[in-house]
């Protein structure tokens, strides 16, 4: 459905819910993300590829949440970063953000609240900001 609806830009963020395990094949993961980036530079929209946001574990939990793994979400990091530099892409650090906001995880320690879905919403319309500077210099 986003792909019909034309967009001029595209803001993708994977890999929190790849690390579940059910979810886990890191050798898919490079492939499949290339194919969704892809189909939008075919549409030429603009693209901005995000990190996920930092995983907490709460609660005197060991391990995250929902089965998630943290290390996993490392590499699945290095790996979307390493995308973004081999093919140009435009990058917005949401993990390095969230990681000065762990207070805003207490609920369960995935999903940020909504101080930090704020800070997000920021960051992306600065970053989107930015290219639309770019475009009209």
């Amino acid at each position: 459905d986003s792909l019909s609806f034309q967009p001029d830009i595209v803001i993708i963020m994977l890999s929190t819910n790849d690390t579940r395990e059910m979810n886990r094949d890191t050798a898919s993961f490079k492939k499949d993300y290339l194919s969704l980036i892809e189909s939008y530079r075919q549409l030429n929209a603009t693209i901005i590829v995000t990190s996920s946001p930092e995983l907490y574990c709460l609660h005197k939990r060991s391990q995250p949440y929902f089965g998630m793994n943290r290390e996993l979400l490392t590499t699945y990091q290095e790996i979307t970063e390493k995308l973004v530099k081999e093919h140009d892409l435009l990058y917005l650090n949401l993990n390095k953000i969230s990681e000065q906001y762990g207070e805003c995880f207490l609920i369960d320690g995935v999903h940020p609240n909504k101080k930090l879905a704020a800070v997000i919403a920021q960051a992306v319309s600065e970053k989107i900001n930015e290219i639309d500077n770019e475009n009209r210099n």
